[in-house]
């Protein structure tokens, strides 16, 4: 497992899906030295390495694709009040257009 990027990493609001049945949902992705990472603010069962992450700019049917790329790694959390937060390392998709923020590295 791998622990959160820690003070100076870059973040940005952003909605997330991890699976193709799934529906986005809202999400903080995170960048720091060539790594990227993936917060889901409700957070979500079963995700897993090698599963497909996809980032959106909103939650509507249309939204515009920011990126994406494969689970590396996750990380489940405790909140206070018992909500579960995943964080995801994901490791960019090949041949990735512009608006990726960073590539993640591999572990």
């Amino acid at each position: 497992m791998c622990g959160k990027p820690s003070g100076g990493a870059r973040a940005l609001d952003i909605w997330a899906r991890i699976r193709s049945s799934g529906k986005p949902q809202p999400a903080r992705l995170m960048a720091r030295s060539g790594e990227v990472w993936v917060e889901l603010i409700d957070g979500e069962e079963g995700v897993a390495p090698g599963q497909a992450c996809v980032f959106y700019e909103s939650g509507a049917p249309q939204a515009r694709i920011l990126g994406g790329g494969w689970i590396a790694a996750t990380e489940a959390e405790r909140r206070t009040g018992g909500d579960g937060v995943i964080s995801e390392k994901v490791a960019p998709r090949e041949n990735q257009g512009p608006d990726v923020l960073a590539p993640a590295s591999g572990r």
